[in-house]
């Protein structure tokens, strides 16, 4: 077998045994959701009496944890650059997405606050958070998604695959999925980034579901100020959705 196929069919099971695929939980439609953004994207909000952050579920070996002090510092001395490309700048990101920047003015979070830590010793096994949100296709037929991520140590899990990546995965009304968009995934060791994308949303969407993680890879990899917006786009380059 193909060492690529091999490799994707790999990353399906995984997937599944993971529950990613599996039927999404409701999204609401009240709050952030309903406008198709998420929640405590930046993990600042009150945690949960279990410590973990409020509107993030089907945690597995994720935690909160604190930008330190020397984060913070470097926060308010960095100045703007566009690094050169290294073992973490893996060119091989999903979707249509801009370089990723390192940048002060780009990451409000090296000042303080939480992000979220994800951490795997064992090659294949989960480590990944998710959240549902309302996602109407016939009204948002773009996100733009933007967040901060950093990585040390990252390696491939049970294939070349399995490595960190933020995705979104888009259900219709019988919550079937219709497809996925990803930004990653990446490899190795870099401080904080700033990675973006731009997906497109099926028409018959009405449930996005976002996760990041590891997704079978070993290593550490960070998520913080996580956004996912309607883009602005012209209408009059898609075909009328149905109603």
């Amino acid at each position: 077998m193909p060492g690529a196929l091999k490799g994707s069919l790999l990353l399906a099971g995984y997937l599944l045994a993971g529950g990613v695929f599996a039927t999404p939980p409701d999204a609401t439609d009240e709050g952030p959701a309903a406008a198709g953004l998420i929640a405590n994207g930046d993990f600042d909000g009150e945690p949960t009496s279990a410590g973990r952050p409020a509107g993030w579920y089907f945690l597995h070996q994720a935690r909160l944890a604190r930008h330190d002090e020397s984060e913070r510092h470097k926060g308010h001395t960095a100045q703007p650059s566009v690094p050169a490309a290294k073992d973490g700048d893996d060119k091989s990101d999903g979707g249509r997405h801009l370089p990723a920047r390192r940048d002060a003015r780009y990451f409000k979070k090296a000042i303080g606050g939480n992000y979220l830590l994800l951490t795997n010793a064992v090659p294949g096994r989960d480590s990944q958070a998710q959240q549902a949100f309302a996602l109407d296709g016939r009204k948002i037929r773009q996100l733009d998604v933007s967040f901060c991520t950093r990585a040390k140590g990252v390696r491939p899990g049970q294939s070349v695959e399995q490595r960190p990546q933020l995705a979104i995965s888009f259900f219709d009304e019988s919550k079937s999925l219709l497809g996925r968009e990803q930004v990653g995934p990446w490899f190795g060791s870099f401080d904080w980034q700033r990675k973006e994308g731009t997906f497109v949303v099926p028409p018959a969407t009405r449930t996005g579901i976002v996760w990041v993680g590891l997704f079978g890879g070993t290593g550490e990899a960070a998520f913080d100020s996580i956004e996912i917006k309607a883009a602005d786009v012209n209408p009059s380059i898609f075909t009328p959705a149905p109603e």
